[in-house]
Protein backbone atom coordinates (compact mmCIF):
# COMPACT_ATOMS: atom_id res chain seq x y z
CA UNK A 1 0.00 0.00 0.00
CA UNK A 2 1.41 3.62 -1.09
CA UNK A 3 1.42 6.01 1.88
CA UNK A 4 -0.57 8.91 0.54
CA UNK A 5 1.52 11.38 3.05
CA UNK A 6 4.48 10.08 0.76
CA UNK A 7 2.56 10.92 -2.42
CA UNK A 8 1.47 14.41 -0.49
CA UNK A 9 5.30 15.52 0.28
CA UNK A 10 6.58 14.50 -3.66
CA UNK A 11 4.06 16.59 -4.66
CA UNK A 12 4.44 19.15 -2.39
CA UNK A 13 8.45 19.48 -3.33
CA UNK A 14 7.42 20.49 -6.61
CA UNK A 15 5.79 23.65 -5.57
CA UNK A 16 7.76 27.16 -5.47
CA UNK A 17 6.70 28.42 -2.14
CA UNK A 18 4.40 28.19 0.98
CA UNK A 19 4.95 26.88 4.33
CA UNK A 20 2.73 25.07 6.84
CA UNK A 21 3.51 22.98 10.12
CA UNK A 22 2.60 19.43 11.10
CA UNK A 23 3.37 17.21 13.63
CA UNK A 24 5.33 14.01 12.84
CA UNK A 25 7.29 11.13 15.14
CA UNK A 26 10.82 10.31 14.33
CA UNK A 27 11.12 6.45 12.90
CA UNK A 28 14.59 6.63 12.96
CA UNK A 29 18.21 8.59 13.13
CA UNK A 30 20.02 8.24 10.06
CA UNK A 31 23.11 9.66 8.94
CA UNK A 32 21.16 11.27 6.07
CA UNK A 33 18.80 12.99 8.29
CA UNK A 34 15.48 11.50 9.84
CA UNK A 35 13.07 8.95 9.05
CA UNK A 36 9.52 10.38 9.93
CA UNK A 37 6.10 8.60 10.45
CA UNK A 38 3.63 11.83 10.26
CA UNK A 39 0.54 12.17 12.42
CA UNK A 40 -2.29 10.20 11.12
CA UNK A 41 -0.08 7.61 9.28
CA UNK A 42 1.36 4.24 10.35
CA UNK A 43 4.64 4.29 8.26
CA UNK A 44 7.90 6.04 8.11
CA UNK A 45 8.76 7.51 5.04
CA UNK A 46 11.42 6.66 2.94
CA UNK A 47 12.85 9.61 2.45
CA UNK A 48 15.46 11.23 5.22
CA UNK A 49 14.62 15.29 6.29
CA UNK A 50 17.41 17.20 7.72
CA UNK A 51 16.62 18.85 11.08
CA UNK A 52 17.82 21.97 12.86
CA UNK A 53 20.84 21.11 14.83
CA UNK A 54 21.35 22.36 18.38
CA UNK A 55 23.95 22.38 20.99
CA UNK A 56 21.73 21.41 23.48
CA UNK A 57 19.84 18.28 22.58
CA UNK A 58 18.59 16.67 19.02
CA UNK A 59 16.15 14.35 18.07
CA UNK A 60 16.17 10.74 18.91
CA UNK A 61 13.93 8.12 17.65
CA UNK A 62 10.44 8.49 19.24
CA UNK A 63 10.37 11.58 20.00
CA UNK A 64 7.71 14.04 18.67
CA UNK A 65 9.29 17.03 16.33
CA UNK A 66 7.78 19.87 14.48
CA UNK A 67 7.73 19.62 10.34
CA UNK A 68 8.23 22.95 8.38
CA UNK A 69 7.63 23.13 4.57
CA UNK A 70 10.39 24.81 3.08
CA UNK A 71 11.40 25.96 -0.45
CA UNK A 72 9.54 22.59 -1.78
CA UNK A 73 11.25 20.00 1.10
CA UNK A 74 10.44 19.62 4.75
CA UNK A 75 12.88 20.71 7.32
CA UNK A 76 12.59 19.84 11.18
CA UNK A 77 12.54 22.22 13.44
CA UNK A 78 12.88 20.34 16.66
CA UNK A 79 11.65 17.86 19.08
CA UNK A 80 8.50 18.46 21.37
CA UNK A 81 8.53 17.60 24.99
CA UNK A 82 10.38 18.51 28.33
CA UNK A 83 14.25 18.82 28.32
CA UNK A 84 16.88 16.84 30.10
CA UNK A 85 18.77 19.91 31.73
CA UNK A 86 22.39 20.28 30.18
CA UNK A 87 24.47 19.57 33.64
CA UNK A 88 23.16 15.96 33.24
CA UNK A 89 24.15 15.18 29.64
CA UNK A 90 26.32 17.84 28.15
CA UNK A 91 29.09 19.60 29.05
CA UNK A 92 28.79 23.58 29.35
CA UNK A 93 30.36 26.20 29.81
CA UNK A 94 29.59 29.48 31.87
CA UNK A 95 32.63 32.23 31.79
CA UNK A 96 35.64 30.71 32.41
CA UNK A 97 33.94 27.46 34.19
CA UNK A 98 32.72 24.17 32.70
CA UNK A 99 31.02 21.97 34.08
CA UNK A 100 29.28 18.60 33.33
CA UNK A 101 31.90 15.76 32.98
CA UNK A 102 33.88 15.12 29.85
CA UNK A 103 34.39 12.11 28.30
CA UNK A 104 37.04 12.00 25.68
CA UNK A 105 36.29 9.06 23.53
CA UNK A 106 39.20 7.16 21.74
CA UNK A 107 39.89 6.81 18.20
CA UNK A 108 43.02 5.14 17.42
CA UNK A 109 42.80 1.22 17.90
CA UNK A 110 42.69 -0.25 21.37
CA UNK A 111 40.30 0.80 24.08
CA UNK A 112 41.18 2.35 27.68
CA UNK A 113 41.68 0.24 30.44
CA UNK A 114 41.45 -2.72 27.98
CA UNK A 115 45.20 -3.59 26.42
CA UNK A 116 45.56 -6.96 27.49
CA UNK A 117 47.51 -8.15 24.65
CA UNK A 118 49.35 -5.72 22.00
CA UNK A 119 49.25 -8.81 19.27
CA UNK A 120 45.25 -7.86 19.13
CA UNK A 121 43.48 -5.54 16.44
CA UNK A 122 42.09 -3.93 19.60
CA UNK A 123 45.07 -2.61 21.22
CA UNK A 124 46.94 0.51 21.41
CA UNK A 125 49.35 1.06 18.63
CA UNK A 126 53.35 1.23 19.54
CA UNK A 127 54.16 4.77 20.71
CA UNK A 128 50.84 6.22 20.02
CA UNK A 129 49.11 9.25 21.39
CA UNK A 130 45.30 9.60 21.61
CA UNK A 131 42.84 11.86 22.15
CA UNK A 132 43.98 14.91 24.72
CA UNK A 133 43.72 19.05 25.61
CA UNK A 134 45.75 20.98 23.38
CA UNK A 135 46.84 24.98 23.63
CA UNK A 136 47.80 25.74 19.85
CA UNK A 137 49.37 29.68 18.75
CA UNK A 138 47.37 31.84 16.08
CA UNK A 139 48.88 29.48 13.33
CA UNK A 140 47.56 26.35 14.65
CA UNK A 141 50.97 25.30 16.10
CA UNK A 142 50.55 23.29 19.49
CA UNK A 143 52.52 25.33 22.83
CA UNK A 144 51.15 22.78 25.45
CA UNK A 145 49.90 19.42 25.49
CA UNK A 146 47.88 16.75 27.90
CA UNK A 147 47.19 13.78 26.04
CA UNK A 148 47.37 9.55 27.38
CA UNK A 149 50.30 7.53 25.89
CA UNK A 150 51.23 3.66 24.76
CA UNK A 151 54.76 2.76 25.12
CA UNK A 152 55.88 -0.14 22.61
CA UNK A 153 56.70 -2.39 26.08
CA UNK A 154 52.95 -2.08 26.92
CA UNK A 155 53.27 0.92 29.35
CA UNK A 156 50.20 3.64 29.11
CA UNK A 157 49.55 6.65 31.57
CA UNK A 158 49.54 10.22 30.26
CA UNK A 159 51.84 12.80 28.43
CA UNK A 160 52.32 16.59 29.84
CA UNK A 161 54.48 18.64 27.69
CA UNK A 162 55.46 21.83 26.27
CA UNK A 163 55.90 22.29 22.46
CA UNK A 164 57.62 25.64 20.46
CA UNK A 165 57.89 25.88 16.45
CA UNK A 166 61.21 26.78 16.43
CA UNK A 167 62.41 28.08 12.75
CA UNK A 168 60.27 25.08 11.58
CA UNK A 169 61.34 22.66 13.68
CA UNK A 170 58.75 21.47 16.82
CA UNK A 171 60.44 21.52 20.42
CA UNK A 172 59.27 19.53 23.24
CA UNK A 173 59.72 19.09 27.02
CA UNK A 174 57.67 16.33 27.57
CA UNK A 175 57.17 14.59 30.60
CA UNK A 176 55.91 10.96 30.68
CA UNK A 177 53.93 9.18 33.96
CA UNK A 178 52.99 5.57 32.99
CA UNK A 179 52.37 2.48 34.10
CA UNK A 180 53.84 -0.85 32.85
CA UNK A 181 51.94 -4.16 32.57
CA UNK A 182 53.15 -5.15 35.89
CA UNK A 183 52.18 -2.15 37.87
CA UNK A 184 55.32 -0.73 38.14
CA UNK A 185 55.34 3.17 37.70
CA UNK A 186 57.91 4.60 35.00
CA UNK A 187 58.43 8.35 34.28
CA UNK A 188 60.46 9.60 31.48
CA UNK A 189 61.32 12.98 30.67
CA UNK A 190 62.80 14.70 27.46
CA UNK A 191 65.57 16.62 29.17
CA UNK A 192 66.73 14.65 31.73
CA UNK A 193 69.55 17.85 32.22
CA UNK A 194 67.15 20.17 32.71
CA UNK A 195 65.26 18.09 35.22
CA UNK A 196 68.56 17.93 37.21
CA UNK A 197 69.06 21.67 37.35
CA UNK A 198 65.47 22.47 38.28
CA UNK A 199 66.23 20.07 41.19
CA UNK A 200 69.44 21.22 42.16
CA UNK A 201 71.16 18.01 42.22
CA UNK A 202 73.70 18.98 39.13
CA UNK A 203 73.65 18.51 35.39
CA UNK A 204 76.60 18.03 33.10
CA UNK A 205 77.08 21.86 32.86
CA UNK A 206 76.68 25.01 35.18
CA UNK A 207 77.03 25.70 38.39
CA UNK A 208 74.64 24.29 40.77
CA UNK A 209 74.52 24.13 44.95
CA UNK A 210 75.88 20.10 44.11
CA UNK A 211 78.63 20.38 41.64
CA UNK A 212 79.40 16.34 41.27
CA UNK A 213 77.07 13.60 39.58
CA UNK A 214 76.33 10.19 40.78
CA UNK A 215 78.22 7.71 38.79
CA UNK A 216 78.86 10.51 36.38
CA UNK A 217 81.15 13.35 34.79
CA UNK A 218 80.57 17.36 34.79
CA UNK A 219 81.72 19.54 37.86
CA UNK A 220 83.59 17.14 39.38
CA UNK A 221 85.41 20.26 41.46
CA UNK A 222 85.59 18.78 45.44
CA UNK A 223 87.01 20.12 48.56
CA UNK A 224 89.31 17.13 50.10
CA UNK A 225 88.29 18.37 53.21
CA UNK A 226 85.54 20.24 54.77
CA UNK A 227 85.86 23.82 53.77
CA UNK A 228 84.23 26.91 55.68
CA UNK A 229 81.76 28.60 53.08
CA UNK A 230 82.57 26.21 50.36
CA UNK A 231 79.31 25.11 48.52
CA UNK A 232 81.54 21.89 46.94
CA UNK A 233 81.17 18.29 48.15
CA UNK A 234 83.35 17.03 50.22
CA UNK A 235 85.68 13.72 49.23
CA UNK A 236 84.77 10.66 50.79
CA UNK A 237 88.22 10.42 52.59
CA UNK A 238 88.00 14.13 53.56
CA UNK A 239 85.14 13.09 55.72
CA UNK A 240 86.21 10.50 57.18
CA UNK A 241 89.36 12.46 58.03
CA UNK A 242 87.06 14.97 59.72
CA UNK A 243 85.26 12.83 61.47
CA UNK A 244 87.83 10.23 63.12
CA UNK A 245 88.20 11.29 66.55
CA UNK A 246 85.19 13.23 66.96
CA UNK A 247 83.15 12.26 69.73
CA UNK A 248 79.77 10.13 68.38
CA UNK A 249 76.22 9.61 69.71
CA UNK A 250 74.93 5.89 69.15
CA UNK A 251 71.52 5.73 71.18
CA UNK A 252 72.27 7.62 74.35
CA UNK A 253 76.02 6.28 74.55
CA UNK A 254 78.59 8.90 73.47
CA UNK A 255 81.74 7.42 72.45
CA UNK A 256 85.48 9.24 71.92
CA UNK A 257 87.03 12.23 73.35
CA UNK A 258 85.33 15.56 74.56
CA UNK A 259 87.47 18.56 74.51
CA UNK A 260 86.10 22.01 75.89
CA UNK A 261 89.00 24.26 74.82
CA UNK A 262 89.50 27.48 76.94
CA UNK A 263 88.76 30.76 74.96
CA UNK A 264 89.20 32.72 78.08
CA UNK A 265 92.83 32.66 78.84
CA UNK A 266 95.78 30.48 78.37
CA UNK A 267 95.95 27.94 80.70
CA UNK A 268 98.96 28.00 82.93
CA UNK A 269 98.58 31.79 83.72
CA UNK A 270 96.81 33.30 86.43
CA UNK A 271 93.99 34.92 85.76
CA UNK A 272 93.45 38.75 86.78
CA UNK A 273 91.03 37.16 89.23
CA UNK A 274 88.60 34.16 89.53
CA UNK A 275 86.88 32.93 86.26
CA UNK A 276 84.88 30.00 84.91
CA UNK A 277 85.82 28.26 81.55
CA UNK A 278 84.19 25.80 79.49
CA UNK A 279 81.66 24.22 81.56
CA UNK A 280 78.19 22.06 81.20
CA UNK A 281 74.28 23.14 82.51
CA UNK A 282 71.90 21.43 83.43
CA UNK A 283 68.95 23.84 83.33
CA UNK A 284 64.96 22.92 83.88
CA UNK A 285 62.26 24.00 81.30
CA UNK A 286 62.22 27.75 82.01
CA UNK A 287 65.75 27.79 81.44
CA UNK A 288 67.15 28.01 85.04
CA UNK A 289 70.39 26.15 86.04
CA UNK A 290 70.15 24.18 88.35
CA UNK A 291 73.52 21.85 88.22
CA UNK A 292 76.37 22.42 86.97
CA UNK A 293 80.43 21.31 85.83
CA UNK A 294 82.76 23.92 85.04
CA UNK A 295 86.77 24.53 85.04
CA UNK A 296 87.64 27.15 87.85
CA UNK A 297 91.27 29.43 87.60
CA UNK A 298 91.75 30.94 91.20
CA UNK A 299 93.12 34.51 92.12
CA UNK A 300 95.77 32.44 93.49
CA UNK A 301 97.26 30.56 90.45
CA UNK A 302 94.82 27.19 91.47
CA UNK A 303 93.12 25.27 88.46
CA UNK A 304 90.57 22.45 88.91
CA UNK A 305 86.94 21.37 88.35
CA UNK A 306 84.15 22.53 90.64
CA UNK A 307 80.49 21.16 90.78
CA UNK A 308 77.34 22.87 92.42
CA UNK A 309 74.27 22.75 92.75
CA UNK A 310 72.45 26.42 92.31
CA UNK A 311 68.56 27.29 92.77
CA UNK A 312 67.12 30.83 93.16
CA UNK A 313 65.28 31.87 96.47
CA UNK A 314 63.54 34.81 96.97
CA UNK A 315 65.47 36.53 94.01
CA UNK A 316 68.86 35.23 95.19
CA UNK A 317 71.23 32.87 93.69
CA UNK A 318 72.11 30.14 96.73
CA UNK A 319 74.98 27.50 95.38
CA UNK A 320 76.29 24.44 96.70
CA UNK A 321 79.77 23.50 95.25
CA UNK A 322 82.71 21.29 95.27
CA UNK A 323 86.10 22.29 94.29
CA UNK A 324 88.94 20.52 93.26
CA UNK A 325 92.21 22.56 92.90
CA UNK A 326 95.90 22.00 91.73
CA UNK A 327 98.24 24.71 92.74
CA UNK A 328 100.48 26.72 91.47
CA UNK A 329 103.27 24.17 93.42
CA UNK A 330 101.49 20.96 92.41
CA UNK A 331 99.79 20.46 95.93
CA UNK A 332 95.97 19.85 95.63
CA UNK A 333 93.57 21.16 97.91
CA UNK A 334 89.66 20.83 98.55
CA UNK A 335 87.00 23.71 98.72
CA UNK A 336 83.53 23.45 99.56
CA UNK A 337 80.54 26.21 100.09
CA UNK A 338 79.63 24.94 103.25
CA UNK A 339 82.43 22.88 104.97
CA UNK A 340 80.31 22.16 108.23
CA UNK A 341 77.49 20.71 106.36
CA UNK A 342 79.67 18.25 104.54
CA UNK A 343 81.59 17.50 108.11
CA UNK A 344 77.72 16.59 109.16
CA UNK A 345 77.08 14.29 106.41
CA UNK A 346 80.70 12.66 106.62
CA UNK A 347 79.85 11.75 110.69
CA UNK A 348 82.63 14.34 111.63
CA UNK A 349 80.09 16.81 113.48
CA UNK A 350 79.55 20.16 112.86
CA UNK A 351 80.33 23.71 114.89
CA UNK A 352 83.30 22.20 116.99
CA UNK A 353 81.00 19.09 118.44
CA UNK A 354 82.24 16.10 117.20
CA UNK A 355 81.80 12.34 118.50
CA UNK A 356 85.41 11.98 118.88
CA UNK A 357 87.51 14.64 119.27
CA UNK A 358 91.23 13.17 119.38
CA UNK A 359 93.42 11.83 115.77
CA UNK A 360 95.12 9.29 115.40
CA UNK A 361 99.10 10.92 115.48
CA UNK A 362 97.57 14.29 115.69
CA UNK A 363 94.79 16.95 116.36
CA UNK A 364 91.34 17.12 115.07
CA UNK A 365 88.32 15.13 114.09
CA UNK A 366 89.81 12.16 112.54
CA UNK A 367 91.56 8.56 112.90
CA UNK A 368 88.88 7.08 115.58
CA UNK A 369 86.32 4.56 114.73
CA UNK A 370 83.92 3.79 116.97
CA UNK A 371 80.18 2.31 117.17
CA UNK A 372 77.54 1.38 119.73
CA UNK A 373 75.51 -0.93 117.49
CA UNK A 374 75.10 -4.40 119.41
CA UNK A 375 75.22 -6.00 115.78
CA UNK A 376 77.99 -4.87 114.29
CA UNK A 377 80.53 -5.62 117.80
CA UNK A 378 79.06 -8.99 118.98
CA UNK A 379 76.64 -12.14 118.57
CA UNK A 380 75.19 -13.34 121.38
CA UNK A 381 75.37 -17.47 121.96
CA UNK A 382 72.93 -19.86 122.63
CA UNK A 383 71.97 -19.10 126.49
CA UNK A 384 72.61 -15.59 126.61
CA UNK A 385 71.74 -12.29 125.28
CA UNK A 386 74.42 -8.96 124.91
CA UNK A 387 72.58 -6.00 126.31
CA UNK A 388 74.95 -3.46 125.62
CA UNK A 389 77.66 -3.09 123.75
CA UNK A 390 80.76 -0.36 122.53
CA UNK A 391 83.63 -0.53 120.44
CA UNK A 392 86.60 1.99 119.83
CA UNK A 393 89.53 1.11 117.54
CA UNK A 394 92.20 4.26 117.08
CA UNK A 395 94.47 2.76 114.25
CA UNK A 396 95.49 -0.72 115.47
CA UNK A 397 94.35 -0.48 119.22
CA UNK A 398 90.77 -1.59 120.13
CA UNK A 399 88.53 -1.69 123.09
CA UNK A 400 85.27 -3.12 124.25
CA UNK A 401 82.74 -2.95 126.81
CA UNK A 402 79.81 -5.24 126.27
CA UNK A 403 77.38 -5.91 128.90
CA UNK A 404 75.34 -9.46 128.75
CA UNK A 405 73.02 -11.87 130.53
CA UNK A 406 72.46 -15.65 130.98
CA UNK A 407 69.10 -17.24 129.96
CA UNK A 408 69.17 -19.98 130.86
CA UNK A 409 70.56 -21.99 134.11
CA UNK A 410 74.11 -23.13 133.23
CA UNK A 411 74.48 -25.88 135.98
CA UNK A 412 77.73 -27.43 134.73
CA UNK A 413 80.97 -25.81 136.01
CA UNK A 414 83.41 -24.76 133.00
CA UNK A 415 83.72 -22.63 129.89
CA UNK A 416 81.05 -21.44 128.69
CA UNK A 417 80.50 -19.49 125.01
CA UNK A 418 78.50 -16.19 126.03
CA UNK A 419 79.03 -14.25 122.33
CA UNK A 420 81.37 -14.00 119.00
CA UNK A 421 82.79 -11.16 117.97
CA UNK A 422 82.14 -9.75 114.09
CA UNK A 423 85.15 -9.84 112.33
CA UNK A 424 87.07 -6.69 112.13
CA UNK A 425 86.63 -6.50 115.96
CA UNK A 426 88.27 -9.39 116.88
CA UNK A 427 91.85 -9.64 118.71
CA UNK A 428 95.20 -10.28 116.81
CA UNK A 429 95.75 -12.79 119.47
CA UNK A 430 93.66 -14.76 122.64
CA UNK A 431 93.83 -13.24 125.78
CA UNK A 432 92.88 -13.77 129.33
CA UNK A 433 90.15 -11.17 130.40
CA UNK A 434 87.91 -10.74 133.53
CA UNK A 435 84.27 -9.10 133.90
CA UNK A 436 83.41 -6.98 136.35
CA UNK A 437 81.92 -9.68 139.18
CA UNK A 438 85.60 -11.72 138.71
CA UNK A 439 84.46 -14.04 136.54
CA UNK A 440 87.87 -15.25 134.44
CA UNK A 441 87.14 -15.60 130.85
CA UNK A 442 88.71 -15.53 127.91
CA UNK A 443 88.80 -13.97 124.10
CA UNK A 444 90.40 -15.72 121.18
CA UNK A 445 91.12 -14.47 118.06
CA UNK A 446 88.67 -15.99 115.84
CA UNK A 447 86.10 -13.99 117.92
CA UNK A 448 84.63 -15.94 120.58
CA UNK A 449 84.24 -14.61 124.07
CA UNK A 450 84.05 -17.39 126.83
CA UNK A 451 83.35 -17.39 130.98
CA UNK A 452 84.04 -20.01 133.30
CA UNK A 453 82.09 -21.20 135.69
CA UNK A 454 78.18 -22.12 136.89
CA UNK A 455 75.32 -19.49 135.98
CA UNK A 456 71.83 -19.74 137.05
CA UNK A 457 69.27 -17.84 134.39
CA UNK A 458 69.63 -14.12 134.70
CA UNK A 459 73.14 -13.85 136.22
CA UNK A 460 74.95 -10.40 134.54
CA UNK A 461 78.08 -10.10 132.89
CA UNK A 462 79.78 -7.21 131.96
CA UNK A 463 83.44 -7.56 129.99
CA UNK A 464 86.00 -4.89 128.97
CA UNK A 465 88.83 -5.40 127.43
CA UNK A 466 92.00 -3.41 125.57
CA UNK A 467 93.54 -5.26 122.93
CA UNK A 468 95.60 -5.11 119.24
CA UNK A 469 93.46 -6.03 115.86
CA UNK A 470 95.09 -7.61 113.27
Amino acid sequence: MINPFNLLLDQQEQLESGADLQLATVAAVTAEGLSLIPDGETEATQKKYKYMTSAYEDPAAGDRVVVMRLSGTYVVLGRIGTSTPASDKYVRRSGDTMTGLLNIERTMPGVIGKVTNRASEDTAEANANSYGFRIVDKNNNPVAVYTDRYETSGENGALIGGYRMVDGTLYGNILRILITPAGIPVVYVTSPAAWRKALQIGSSTGAFPLTVEQGGTGNTSVDSTPTAGSTKMVTSGGVKSALDGKVSDTGDTMTGELNLKSTTHTIGTAPASTTSDRRIYFKDLAGTIFGKLQSVFTAANAIGMQIGAQRTVNGTMVENNVSLYVNADGTRSVSFTEPAKWRNALGLGTNGALPLTIAQGGSGNTGIVSTTTIASIITAATGFSITSAQFYSWGKVAMFVIAAKATADASTSGWHTIGNLVSGKRPAGSQIIRDLGGVSSVIYSDGRLNGYGSFNSGRTFEFTAIYLLP
